[in-house]
């Protein structure tokens, strides 16, 4: 249900004066917040209609069920948080177009004036979908792990590189035909970085110059699954420092926006970065699929509340969530996230949570204490864990 031109000033107005009030807090790094958080990450769904085999959530056995967030929990989370919020990121373990409520996102997102941000596998992401939600859009990632169709299937099971393709060009052709440039939102191919693709990169970020895909963002696999392990690029670091310099030099020649990993420290200390105030924990939140209220998507798994037995407001400013913005909780020590990354410098990786996910979650489950170290660099920093997911359930 679309709102009048009067309505979307109101919430436009308490978007703005909400997002005010977020910047007073970062400034006096105030541990009550003062304001709403403006992004939701909401993880509707962990269904999927691909099994790709890096993927967290394994699909290489018989279905297993996972919870999923009702629809009673949506109109609850939009009633209290979408008139001021300015965005939400759908599911990040599943297909954002299978979660049964999608359509009631999209109605609730036009209700509000709230932006969607989107990954995607592009298989459902067909004409019908795209001229409902393009004006409700501020940034979709397609993932494209191959430029070749036995590669692409290959990774990404259950898929064809074609109908993808296909329905690219089709964003990009209905872009053009319902906005105005400046409304445009912003299209990127995402590429898992394997040794199986490493080497293709480069035909990727070509591909994207020729459909017209604006960006290409590259990172590392996170090994799930421990017969994957081969596949990880801490066993290839020359390999890769050569595929991202060519890359990047290779993006400003076609005029592509390239965001890959930062190449791995080979020998001697890396360049010291300055720190900065956590970017996230006055303005988003997470909420799983069994409707677990988290501060970010750090893998220990930081669980503040449920939202199916605490009110959120108060979680958000619960004793706890004070403790992490005043930088209390040991959840934050070390974390990449408060360092700020020049995206060209080699960075010593922890390559031990890289390449041995699966073994940091088993010990996650069987309450031991996880492996953090660097491998062949000593450093106070665990770079992986920027990028990280969490721990099913």
């Amino acid at each position: 249900m679309k709102m009048d031109l009067q309505q979307e000033l109101v919430y436009t107005q308490l978007k703005q004066e909400n997002e005010l009030r977020i910047e007073e807090d970062e400034k006096k790094r105030s541990p009550i917040s003062h304001a709403m958080p403006i992004r939701l990450t909401w993880t509707g769904t962990a269904r999927c209609n691909m099994r790709c085999p890096m993927c967290q959530v394994d699909r290489r056995k018989a279905a297993v069920e996972y919870p999923e967030l009702t629809l009673d929990k949506l109109e609850r989370i939009a009633k209290e948080f979408f008139p001021t919020l300015k965005y939400i990121n759908l599911t990040r373990r599943g297909e954002p177009f299978m979660d049964p409520n999608f359509n009631r996102i999209v109605e609730l997102c036009e209700q509000y004036s709230v932006k969607m941000d989107i990954n995607t596998n592009g298989t459902l992401m067909n004409e019908k979908w795209l001229s409902r939600i393009l004006p409700l859009l501020s940034d979709v990632k397609v993932s494209i792990d191959s430029p070749t169709d036995d590669m692409f299937e290959r990774i990404r099971t259950g898929g064809k590189l074609g109908a993808v393709l296909d329905n690219v060009r089709h964003f990009i052709r209905l872009r053009k035909q319902m906005l105005e440039p400046a409304d445009y939102p912003k299209l990127s191919f995402e590429v898992t970085l394997m040794k199986s693709n490493v080497d293709q990169i480069g035909s990727i970020i070509k591909l994207a110059q020729d459909l017209g895909v604006e960006c290409v963002k590259a990172y590392h696999l996170f090994v799930f699954h421990p017969e994957f392990e081969g596949e990880s690029l801490v066993f290839y670091k020359e390999r890769f420092n050569q595929a991202f310099k060519e890359c990047m030099e290779l993006g400003k020649e076609l005029g592509v926006e390239v965001k890959m990993a930062e190449p791995f420290l080979l020998s001697g200390k890396p360049k010291i970065l300055e720190n900065r105030t956590c970017p996230r924990i006055w303005r988003r939140l997470w909420i799983d699929f069994n409707g677990d209220i988290l501060p970010c998507l750090h893998p220990m798994r930081r669980v503040l509340g449920n939202m199916n037995s605490d009110n959120i407001m108060d979680i958000w400013n619960s004793p706890a969530y004070q403790g992490i913005r005043k930088g209390e909780d040991p959840m934050c020590n070390r974390c990449g996230w408060l360092k700020v990354s020049d995206n060209k410098s080699p960075i010593p990786y922890d390559d031990a949570f890289l390449c041995h996910t699966w073994k940091i979650l088993e010990d996650y489950r069987t309450n031991k204490a996880p492996e953090e170290k660097t491998i062949g660099a000593e450093y106070d920093v665990l770079w992986s864990r920027r990028t990280a997911q969490m721990p099913l359930p």
